[in-house]
């Protein structure tokens, strides 16, 4: 029986709850309505910088520690239980999503200027948001469970099918070049995928989006090959200082270069300047994703909080939850005129609380909620 790793589970809650500031300043950024940020000044400086150090890897991150818990679990049953399991805990939110919650998170979407209210909801905007629907684009920011469910249902299959022994050669080699091997990997990737689908630049929809598909692909099967050889972990948890020379150097120049090609640096005219930005951003992923994995394992590895035993079931809930709850405070905080800081943190604070509110009284309680929601529980609640 593999141990479990409550580093990995500390990780996750890390990655999830961090969305909420991350989402935050995503809309006061870039939806002047919601915030008196602007576009120029310290404040939006820094808020860009956060925003531009996170992007590349904390989503990767999460992928990856998908990869490592679906490998955990087909070691622990068979691929028909795997499989059923899920399809419900992944098409299962994504149907509920798409019938349920998105209406309402696109319904006060901030750059819809339409008067608010319930019976235009129900009779005029309802009618023509589910005549105009398409599917494939309208995952929102549950593009994640998506990609996740995709993954899944097509790479999967293919690594479980191949011989153990080659797997344990290909886990090897990767473990042997951990360092260089993922960062070329991933720059790869964005330089040649990323060169047709810019990352980052679109709302992920698999349309238009290849390039952070196959860069968070990347990031998955890095995650399966952690569980195939444990050395693999062993070796990046011992180069914790590498790691944190790497990402210091990596941010730097990445953030210098952002700001001077901020417009064209996912979408670069020249193939020769896009593959130094790849090159860069590759780095910049792997060694952040693996100094977050060796500080987890130096200081969390050993350690099972209940905060951490909450978010287990919570994660999901609140993943899905907390995006549509913020649209809807910064509908109603925007027009007060706050300024950045108080409505900053009040978002934030407001944020968590409903959401947690939200998860305790209307989640918990309900089996089918959980359910439609993707909560693991008991087959006997259902």
């Amino acid at each position: 029986m593999t141990k479990r790793r409550y580093d990995f589970d500390w990780l996750r809650t890390f990655v999830i709850i961090n969305l909420i500031p991350f989402h935050v300043v995503w809309l006061m950024l870039f939806f002047p309505s919601q915030s008196q940020v602007g576009n120029d000044g310290i404040v939006a400086t820094l808020l860009q910088v956060y925003m531009l150090e996170v992007a590349p890897w904390h989503m990767p991150l999460l992928f990856l520690i998908a990869g490592y818990s679906a490998a955990i679990s087909l070691s622990r049953r068979s691929s028909h239980r795997y499989l059923v399991e899920r399809l419900q805990r992944l098409v299962v939110p994504l149907t509920s999503y798409v019938v349920i919650i998105g209406p309402t998170m696109r319904y006060f979407w901030p750059e819809r200027a339409a008067p608010r209210g319930v019976i235009d909801f129900v009779f005029s905007f309802l009618p023509d948001h589910f005549k105009s629907l398409t599917l494939c684009c309208y995952f929102d920011h549950l593009w994640f469970i998506f990609y996740l469910l995709l993954f899944n249902l097509t790479v999967l299959p293919i690594l479980v099918k191949i011989n153990a022994d080659r797997m344990r050669r290909v886990a090897a080699y990767i473990t042997r070049h951990c360092v260089w091997l993922p960062i070329a990997i991933f720059a790869t990737a964005m330089a040649t995928v990323g060169w047709y689908w810019p990352l980052l630049l679109r709302d992920p929809d698999l349309i238009h989006d290849w390039g952070y598909f196959t860069y968070n692909l990347v990031a998955f099967i890095l995650g399966y090959f952690l569980f195939v050889d444990q050395k693999l972990g062993i070796t990046i948890n011992s180069k914790f200082r590498l790691w944190i020379a790497l990402f210091l150097g990596s941010s730097v120049i990445r953030i210098v270069l952002l700001m001077q090609y901020q417009e064209s640096f996912y979408d670069a005219p020249e193939f020769g300047q896009h593959l130094i930005f790849s090159i860069v951003t590759g780095a910049h992923t792997w060694s952040a994703v693996s100094l977050v994995l060796a500080a987890g394992h130096r200081y969390l590895a050993n350690t099972c909080h209940a905060f951490v035993l909450y978010m287990k079931n919570a994660s999901l809930p609140f993943y899905i939850l907390h995006w549509p709850i913020l649209l809807i405070l910064g509908n109603y905080l925007a027009p007060l005129r706050l300024g950045f800081l108080p409505s900053f943190f009040l978002l934030i604070v407001l944020n968590v609380l409903a959401t947690t509110l939200i998860y305790e009284f209307l989640v918990k309680p309900w089996s089918l909620i959980q359910f439609l929601l993707g909560v693991k529980i008991k087959a006997s609640k259902i």
